[in-house]
């Protein structure tokens, strides 16, 4: 079979995305031994089926979660000291997608969401379906790649926009953190929590924060589209 890149993209879209991030938290939890305990028919419970409204307690959205408060961390670091965080990115130690993407689990669990989207999309066997899935797969991690970098330059956006409006310092920045509010077939919306809380105006952010906001425009939601 042959796959253009029309198809590759078509056949691991925000969906799979988020299901391979779901069986990737399965997997660390279950510890470095995950191969021998997993079982495929809890691991096909993770998959996210269709774009849908979504809580803090999705599985989906753990790993992203993770790195959205990452890049909280690094933000943090870089109002405080940017000679030292430029360093340490020029070093490829600043960014949080490689992690992920180098890691064994999360190709296991890319690998596993392909196979049935593969059967799905080919109309072909399970075993048909892997020998597909390990011509194209660094393909279709390269393109996994890219959504996620592209997930993460739009929260950098984001910290950047309440950065400038808010004037925070690296403090501020700490309490600070993001969760996904919605996704959609092109993106997702994002939430701002201070302390953990959901806030959804500037009146709020400047309350709890005890800063005066530049701009009318509201912070307190970010969609991000891609």
């Amino acid at each position: 079979m042959k796959w253009t890149p029309k198809q590759i993209g078509m056949l691991f879209q925000i969906e799979e995305v988020f299901s391979a991030m779901a069986i990737y938290d399965y997997f660390v939890k279950c510890g470095d031994n995950y191969k021998d305990v997993v079982k495929i028919s809890e691991l096909k419970k993770l998959f996210v089926s269709q774009v849908v409204n979504t809580n803090d307690d999705s599985p989906a959205l753990e790993t992203l979660h993770t790195l959205f408060d990452h890049m909280v961390e690094d933000f943090s670091e870089f109002i405080d000291d940017p000679s030292v965080f430029e360093k340490r990115i020029k070093e490829g130690k600043k960014n949080p997608a490689r992690v992920i993407l180098t890691d064994d689990k999360f190709k296991d669990a890319v690998r596993f969401v392909l196979i049935y989207r593969i059967a799905e999309m080919r109309k072909v066997t399970r075993e048909e379906a892997i020998v597909e899935r390990d011509k194209i797969l660094n393909r279709v991690l390269s393109n996994v790649g890219t959504q996620i970098e592209h997930i993460i330059g739009s929260v950098s956006e984001s910290l950047l926009l309440a950065k400038e409006k808010m004037d925070l310092t690296g403090m501020d920045v700490k309490r600070l953190s993001l969760r996904v509010h919605q996704m959609f077939d092109d993106g997702l919306e994002t939430q701002l929590l201070i302390d953990g809380v959901p806030v959804e105006t500037d009146e709020e952010i400047e309350k709890i924060l005890e800063k005066k906001i530049s701009s009318k425009d509201d912070v307190g939601s970010n969609p991000m589209y891609g």
